[in-house]
């Protein structure tokens, strides 16, 4: 854990930030901050993302929850204590630590998270996007991707911002390709392990879907919440990208679900 970049602000209850594939420390600051004035936030960067280094021998979610639990420990969070929430490839981290090693915390927030049998869908979506990056351009496959997580409603009142985001994610991923892949792999992997089997958690979860989310459609985020019966649904605006397109909502959503899971009340004047 030498050089382990993370993100720690605040006091009172540990919430832990499971990045995004393609996210980082850096993802977090303008949700964290404002948590922090009721939560101690946490976030970390894990192999191939951010600043950490590129390691193809984390081949799978779980090699990646390994690793989220020895960070958690570094910084002296024990999960039990601890709320996480994991986004997209975090909440699958998420889901095998709590699922594949019985991890037990105090309580699970999963957004962007479809039910099992669908998993099919999402392999053959991330198997795509490695065939566009092994075989096209870095531009073509960045492009093809953020189309995918970017709700149209937001893209067309932003283009500008489309040309950022590029920008900003071909600055972090052009000049190491390897550790793109490399994500893409471990969750095309475990994908094909976990299809079709059964779920279950030792823990109280809250699930957040987005209503133009074409990457985790809302129908079926709905239907994975019943299935493991989430205390509660957060449906918010936007599409894959809660952190632009529902930036309020999101921190909202984060603060309430933390009280409700630890039994804390938010006192207002």
């Amino acid at each position: 854990m030498n050089g382990l970049r993370t993100l720690d602000l605040g006091e009172g209850q540990p919430l832990v930030l499971l990045n995004g594939m393609f996210q980082s420390v850096d993802s977090w600051s303008e949700v964290a901050e404002p948590l922090a004035r009721f939560h101690r936030v946490i976030a970390f960067d894990m192999p191939n993302q951010g600043h950490a280094a590129t390691d193809t021998g984390y081949d799978s979610l779980s090699r990646y929850a390994d690793f989220a639990l020895e960070a958690m420990c570094h910084v002296g969070v024990k999960p039990q204590e601890a709320v996480i929430f994991g986004y997209s490839f975090g909440a699958g981290i998420a889901r095998a630590m709590i699922t594949e090693k019985g991890v037990e915390c105090r309580g699970l927030i999963l957004g962007g998270a479809l039910p099992r049998d669908v998993a099919p869908y999402l392999r053959l979506r991330m198997d795509h996007w490695l065939r566009l990056l092994d075989e096209g351009s870095f531009d073509l496959w960045a492009c093809s991707m953020l189309m995918d997580i970017l709700s149209p409603a937001w893209l067309s009142a932003n283009p500008h911002a489309f040309e950022e985001v590029r920008t900003l994610f071909t600055r972090n991923y052009a000049w190491r390709p390897l550790a793109a892949r490399t994500l893409m792999r471990a969750v095309s992997a475990s994908l094909g392990e976990l299809a079709g089997k059964a779920e279950s958690f030792n823990c109280p979860v809250h699930v957040i879907g987005a209503e133009d989310d074409s990457l985790a459609p809302l129908r079926h985020v709905e239907r994975f919440s019943r299935a493991i019966a989430a205390r509660r649904l957060h449906v918010l605006p936007g599409g894959h990208t809660l952190r632009l397109e529902a930036l309020p909502q999101l921190i909202a959503a984060l603060d309430s679900a933390t009280c409700e899971l630890c039994g804390e009340s938010r006192v207002t004047a």
